[in-house]
């Protein structure tokens, strides 16, 4: 069950990417995929109870600027 939503999940993110290159040049969707390691501490604090610390936080803050000054 838990690969089954793995693997849609994967594809559904792949599909989401190539639409995004078809829009956006590959110099700015690659970098964004650093997003991901958000999505990443976020989950597996909830879900796997992971402790977030000042340097996760940090790096939180630091992918979010980062990706906002990409975006500009």
């Amino acid at each position: 069950m838990n690969l089954d939503i793995g693997g849609v999940l994967y594809v559904l993110g792949a599909l989401l990417n190539i639409q995004l290159l078809k829009m956006m040049p590959y110099t700015i969707v690659y970098p964004l995929t650093s997003i991901t390691y958000i999505w990443t501490l976020i989950l597996s604090s909830l879900f796997l109870l992971e402790k977030m610390n000042r340097r996760k936080w940090f790096g939180i803050l630091l992918v979010i600027t980062g990706a906002f000054f990409l975006t500009m």
